[in-house]
């Protein structure tokens, strides 16, 4: 008997688990009945506005660094997100349901400094000088 209430209640804790609003997400593009992930909108400038979604702060602010990266080709970008926000979902049992965090921000790709100083063209080798006709030595053939 008591071994039944054990498994009960174990199945019973490891079903609230499930149900509690732990999330797994893969990092990729809103859409597509994916409310997690990011979008972008490129602007006349070159530069972007970049939105990301995600239940979680710190990797909503992980996901804009890495499509940054994707975008720019590199970490040579200025990054500032000007809107931040989790609005409140739903109405329950009066009281608010966290949404997802909303990240908005403007991505300015910079071109990195150049390593090295660009290499000067070679300059032309000159062709060789004729050799003078007098200074060729010549034999005679024997016979």
């Amino acid at each position: 008997m008591i071994r039944a209430m054990v498994r009960l209640a174990l199945i019973a804790v490891g079903a609230a688990l499930t149900l509690s609003g732990c999330v797994s997400t893969t990092y990729g593009p809103t859409g597509d009945g994916r409310p997690y992930g990011y979008s972008e909108r490129k602007r006349e400038d070159g530069s972007y506005i970049l939105r990301v979604s995600h239940p979680d702060e710190g990797l909503a602010l992980t996901y804009w660094d890495q499509r940054a990266v994707e975008l720019c080709g590199s970490t040579a970008y200025v990054k500032n997100i000007y809107q931040s926000i989790r609005p409140t979902m739903a109405y329950s049992n009066y009281g608010g349901m966290p949404g997802l965090v909303q990240l908005e921000g403007l991505l300015t790709c910079t071109s990195p400094a150049p390593a090295t100083a660009p290499v000067p063209a070679a300059a032309p080798v000159p062709a060789a000088a004729p050799v003078p006709a007098e200074s060729v030595a010549t034999t005679a053939p024997a016979g």
